[in-house]
């Protein structure tokens, strides 16, 4: 014990005398990896005088180990407070060692911390080491105190004690609502059916999130009881007081994959034209007329197979990442992840996020801004600030998907 504390000292002091580069300056494209060999997620909650923070971390490199020990041999966890994205000034910080495990789950891994209030946005930057090496990742966790509504409530496991760290549950699972013992407000939990509003082109005049949020109607809710829900929409608590609040949406089962021939050809809009959709979805065997799209594409069964693994896998990974109050695919980040893939550069801060694309074989470079809005109902949507400009090389990618010849 006495080691493992040395050990956490001296970690510590190294991350506050070293020079810290600021996390707005640092590449985070790893958070929007399929094949990073880690995944990270987050939940605030908000528990009165502090807020407790649940991290969860996937280590795709020791799928199916049975000792946590083992984790700890290989990497290294921590956390540094920042004032904000620019600030090199580390606040507080900490190494997270065995004893922040929140459950007995080895991979994924589940950490738990408490972070004092400041009555400032303030920005958590977790990092995670792999022993042997120097390489160190890190993963944002903003904390928007000026909305406190966002973190009054947390959607948990059917045992109150872990959080749904994604964005969605399965019609039919058994879940529990938490809210803070601090709070003196009330609020209402109100459904919204999924709509088809999907994100249009980037040099598209308007975007569409302001369409997203139609009617509504209010849903009985029980804080802290097990509940099942199972009519697939979005849920969200409603404050009369408070510009934002929580939500989280119901889905299929398998989600965020797509399998039926009809989810399959709905994300196809990006790529195709309406009368090739309408020929899928009027098919007496849309299986057989989905594949014919793509061998249309390229007549080279190989090929077909290959760009149909590509360009699902890009609407998978835009549902894990970007799903809110509908699937990750009909987003705005959503759509520009399904044509060019996830991004090589990423650079955020609170409210505005910038993906760098290289030219790379055919394809030309391209640079896409996005900023945040705060709906009522969902305050984490990002849109995409749209321009003529983008025209040509949008519809030059998209040709490339057309003609079979994406080089990735």
């Amino acid at each position: 014990m006495n080691r493992f504390i040395g050990f956490c000292f001296l970690a510590l002091l190294a991350f506050s005398c070293q020079s810290v580069k600021p996390l707005s300056r640092q590449n985070l494209a790893h958070q929007y990896s399929t094949v990073f060999p880690l995944s990270v997620q987050h939940r605030i909650f908000d528990t009165g005088s502090d807020y407790s923070v649940f991290i969860e971390i996937n280590l795709k490199k020791l799928s199916g180990i049975g000792d946590y020990k083992i984790i700890w041999d290989k990497y290294q966890f921590g956390y540094m407070v920042f004032k904000d994205y620019e600030s090199r000034k580390i606040l507080s910080s900490d190494s997270l060692g065995p004893d922040y495990r929140l459950s007995s789950s080895v991979n994924p891994l589940v950490l738990f911390v408490k972070v004092p209030k400041s009555g400032k946005n303030r920005l958590i930057s977790f990092w995670v080491k792999e022993k042997p090496g120097n390489e160190t990742y890190h993963f944002d966790i903003p904390v928007r105190e000026e909305e406190p509504g966002l973190y009054q409530h947390c959607l948990f496991q059917k045992n109150g004690r872990i959080p749904v760290f994604q964005s969605w549950i399965s019609a039919g699972d058994t879940v529990v609502l938490r809210q803070s013992a601090s709070q003196e407000q009330m609020y209402s939990l109100e459904f919204q059916p999924f709509n088809s509003s999907i994100a249009l082109p980037p040099m598209a005049a308007i975007p569409t999130s302001a369409q997203d949020f139609g009617q509504s109607y209010e849903v009985k809710y029980e804080p802290g009881t097990p509940m099942v829900f199972r009519e697939e929409g979005y849920y969200y608590l409603k404050s009369e007081k408070q510009e934002s609040g929580f939500g989280f949406m119901v889905t299929r089962p398998f989600f965020p994959s797509v399998t039926t021939p009809a989810e399959l050809a709905d994300p196809m809009v990006y790529i195709s034209t309406r009368e090739e959709r309408r020929n899928v979805l009027e098919a007496s065997n849309q299986k057989k007329a989905l594949d014919q799209f793509w061998l249309n594409v390229n007549p080279q069964k190989e090929v077909a197979r290959k760009l149909i693994r590509m360009y699902f896998e890009n609407i998978e990974g835009a549902n894990t990442f970007f799903s809110s109050h509908k699937a990750g695919w009909k987003t705005d980040m959503g759509m520009v992840y399904t044509i060019y893939g996830p991004p090589p550069l990423v650079n955020r801060d609170f409210d505005t996020e910038i993906w760098q694309y290289e030219r790379s074989g055919g394809e030309e470079g391209a640079l896409f801004f996005f900023n945040r809005k705060n709906y009522q109902k969902n305050p984490n949507v990002w849109e995409l600030k749209r321009s003529e400009a983008y025209d040509r090389v949008w519809y030059g990618v998209v040709e490339l998907w057309r003609k079979g010849v994406i080089n990735r």
